[in-house]
C-alpha cells in the first residue's frame, strides 16, 4: 500500500485540471470492436501499441457506441455520448468491479471445489481535452483449479494481479492501477502512473505483455504523421526470497522504446528495444541511469559507451491488412547472436532469437460476429536470461513477455462468435517446451543466470531438457450485461492436459458465475 499512496496524492493534487486523454483497458474481450475497426484498410490507427489512447480512437470512432448498450440505463447515460468534451467540461467515469464464480476441478481422478470472489472500483475523470486521471483497486480471494493454484503458490503471485498469500483455505491478492495523462500539445502525451503495456498484434508478444503485475512507469508518446513513438521508463521488482515483505523486494529499472510506422493504411513496420538494469550492482548503489533518458531509439551504442553489461533486447514487428477485415502479423526479436555460430548451426547458448507469426480475421466467411485468430511462437533457450539474474526479463516473479518463458514452440487457435449479447469463445493451445533437469542449466529457467554452471556452451536446441507437452482447450459462453463495464454472466469449461516426460496430468475444470472482464485474465497456459 505504501507504493499506492504517492499515486493517490498525485491524483488528488491534479483533480482541478482533468481532461480527455484517458486510456482504454487492455482486454481482448472488451476491445473486440476496436480491434475489428483497426483491421480494416480504412483505419490509420496503431493497433500494436496498447493501451489505446482515447484521443487517438475518437479520430475514427466512438468505442463506447461500437460496444452497444447496457441493460443499465445509468451506464448508457454515462458512456453513450460523445467522447470529445467541450472546453472546460468535466466527464466522470465509474467502473464497479466484481467477480463471483464457483466451479469444480477434476484433476487426475480427484474432484475439488473452486471459487473466486473479488470486488473493486475504478474512477476516472476527463476535464477539457488535455488532462485525464484514473485509479482503481481490486481485491481477490479464491480457491483455484490445481494447475493455477500451484502456479500461484510457486511464484507467490496471482497472474498479473499482485502478490498472492495463502491462508490455508485460499489465496488472497489485490492489485491497483492509476495514472495522470496529459497532452500539452497535439503531438505529445505524457502519462505517469502504475499500470501495464502491451506491444504487438498477437495473443502473445515477444517484447512487452500485460502478463506481469502492474508497475510504476513514465510514458512519453509522440504521434506525428503516420508515426507513433513511445518512450517508456519503468520501475520493476524481483520479489524472490522476500516472503511478501515489500521492503525486501529488489528494485530494477527498465527503459523501452517502440517506434511504429504505418507505411500505408495496410502496412505497418515497427522496431523496439528494452534495456534492464538493477538498482544495486552487488553492494554498489546505481539507481536510475540518466544515460537511458536518451530519447533516440537503440541503446546499444549508449550501453557500449558506458562500458555497461545491461540486458538489451532488440525487435521488430510488422503487419499487413488483407481484404476488408484480416490482418497478418509477426515479430522478430534478438538478444545476442554470433553470425558464424548461426551459420555453423552448432547451437551456441548465446544465440538468442525468437519469432512469432499470426493472422486474425473478423466476420469470417461473411458471418457477422465470427472472429478467428491463430499464431505460432518460437523462442530459443536462454533468450530472456542474463548473467545477472536481477536483470532478466521478468517482474514480480512473472515473465514480461511470453507466459511460458523461453525454450518453446507454441501454436494457438482462437475463435469467437458474438450475437447481440451472447458471446461464445474457444481457445486451443498446443505447446512443446523444455525445463531444466536438476543438474544442468539448459536455459529454460528465467530466474537463474545464463552463466550458471554446469551449462554446455553449444549443442542447444529449442524445447530441450525435461520435455513438456501442453494441450489446453478453453470453451466459454457469456451473456454481456454491460459492455462498457465489462460485466458478464459466463460459464467456462477447460480440459487441460500436460505431459511431462511422457507422464500425463489432466484437468477438467468447470466454472459459472459473474465477473468484470475489463482486462485479460493471463491464465492461458
Amino acid at each position: 500500500m505504501k507504493q499506492f499512496v504517492p499515486i493517490v496524492v498525485l491524483i488528488l493534487l491534479c483533480a482541478e485540471a482533468m481532461a480527455q486523454q484517458s486510456y482504454q483497458f487492455i482486454s481482448r474481450d472488451h476491445n473486440r470492436e476496436i480491434a475489428k475497426h483497426m483491421a480494416s484498410p480504412e483505419s490509420n490507427l496503431h493497433g500494436n501499441v496498447q493501451p489505446y489512447l482515447q484521443s487517438d480512437l475518437v479520430q475514427e470512432m466512438n468505442p463506447d457506441s461500437l460496444r452497444g448498450a447496457s441493460i443499465f440505463e445509468w451506464s448508457n447515460r454515462m458512456f453513450l455520448k460523445s467522447r470529445v468534451p467541450e472546453k472546460g467540461e468535466t466527464r466522470l467515469r465509474v467502473f464497479p468491479m466484481m467477480q463471483a464464480l464457483a466451479g469444480g476441478d477434476l484433476n487426475n481422478h480427484h474432484l475439488r471445489g473452486t471459487f473466486e470472489t473479488g470486488a473493486g472500483v475504478g474512477l476516472g475523470a476527463d476535464f477539457g481535452k488535455r488532462i485525464s486521471v484514473y485509479a482503481d483497486v481490486m481485491t481477490q480471494y479464491g480457491r483455484y483449479p490445481l494447475f493455477l493454484e500451484q502456479y500461484m503458490l510457486d511464484r507467490e503471485v496471482n497472474p498479473g494481479k499482485g502478490y498472492a498469500r495463502w491462508d490455508g483455505a485460499g489465496l488472497a491478492s489485490y492489485d491497483y492501477n492509476a495514472y495522470l495523462s496529459v497532452s500539452p500539445a497535439d503531438p505529445f502525451n505524457i502519462q505517469l502512473g502504475v499500470g501495464k503495456n502491451f506491444w504487438g498484434d498477437g495473443i502473445r508478444t515477444l517484447g512487452l505483455s500485460d502478463q506481469a503485475t502492474s508497475y510504476p512507469f513514465l510514458k512519453l508518446t509522440t504521434s506525428i504523421w503516420n508515426i507513433k513513438y513511445v518512450n517508456l521508463f519503468n520501475a520493476m521488482y524481483d520479489i524472490r526470497d522476500a516472503s511478501g515483505n515489500y521492503d525486501r523486494f529488489a528494485l530494477k529499472w527498465s527503459s523501452m522504446h517502440y517506434l511504429s510506422w504505418n507505411i500505408t493504411k495496410r502496412i505497418n513496420f515497427s522496431v523496439w528495444e528494452t534495456v534492464i538494469w538493477q538498482n544495486r550492482d552487488n553492494d554498489n548503489f546505481r539507481g536510475f541511469d540518466i544515460n537511458y533518458l536518451n530519447p533516440v531509439i537503440f541503446y546499444r551504442p549508449v550501453e557500449f559507451a558506458q562500458g555497461s553489461s545491461d540486458r538489451v533486447t532488440l525487435g521488430s514487428t510488422f503487419s499487413v491488412k488483407i481484404g476488408q477485415s484480416t490482418k497478418a502479423y509477426g515479430q522478430i526479436a534478438i538478444d545476442e547472436f554470433l553470425l558464424d555460430s548461426l551459420r555453423a548451426g552448432n547451437g551456441w547458448f548465446g544465440n538468442k532469437q525468437a519469432f512469432q507469426v499470426g493472422i486474425k480475421s473478423f466476420d469470417v466467411l461473411g458471418i457477422e460476429g465470427l472472429d478467428v485468430q491463430t499464431e505460432f511462437s518460437y523462442i530459443r533457450p536462454f533468450f530472456y536470461l542474463h548473467p545477472s539474474v536481477k536483470q532478466n526479463h521478468t517482474h514480480f516473479n512473472e515473465p514480461l513477455a511470453h507466459v511460458l518463458g523461453n525454450n518453446l514452440h507454441e501454436w494457438i487457435l482462437q475463435a469467437s462468435y458474438r450475437k447481440e449479447r451472447m458471446v461464445f469463445d474457444a481457445m486451443l493451445i498446443v505447446a512443446q517446451f523444455g525445463r531444466n533437469p536438476d543438474t544442468l542449466n539448459l536455459g529454460a529457467d528465467l530466474w537463474i543466470s545464463d552463466q550458471q554452471q554446469p551449462r554446455p556452451a553449444s549443442g542447444h536446441r529449442t524445447g530441450q531438457g525435461v520435455q513438456h507437452w501442453l494441450g489446453s482447450l478453453m470453451l466459454r459462453g457469456s451473456y454481456v450485461l454491460d459492455p462498457h463495464l465489462g460485466l458478464r454472466l459466463e460459464v467456462t469449461y477447460l480440459p487441460r492436459y500436460l505431459w511431462v516426460d511422457g507422464k500425463a496430468n489432466y484437468t477438467h475444470f468447470l466454472q459459472v458465475g459473474i465477473r468484470t472482464a475489463l482486462w485479460n485474465r493471463n491464465r492461458d497456459f
